[in-house]
């Protein structure tokens, strides 16, 4: 199965205000005008930053060191040793 995060996302035009726009974990940025240099200059940056920066900020599938990948079932593991004791 391909890894999602790998994937580059596309330079795309918002067609009602014109402006090219690239969509990043679910957030839309806008570039300014479709097809001008301005915006495959940022397009081009960002995309760099999400390639360097990108994989250190998130965290594995497997990776249980934070608190916030708890998953279901060792929440309720813990909850059962809770209420016996």
């Amino acid at each position: 199965m391909p890894n999602r995060n790998a994937r580059v996302p596309a330079y795309r035009l918002h067609k009602p205000s014109g402006q090219a726009r690239v969509i990043i974990d679910r957030e839309h940025i806008y570039l300014g005008k479709f097809g001008s240099p301005e915006s495959h200059e940022k397009y081009a940056r960002l995309i760099s930053e999400r390639a360097t920066n990108g994989a250190a900020q998130r965290p594995e599938q497997g990776d249980t060191s934070s608190a916030s990948s708890l998953l279901v079932n060792e929440l309720v593991l813990a909850y059962w040793q809770f209420a016996k004791g």
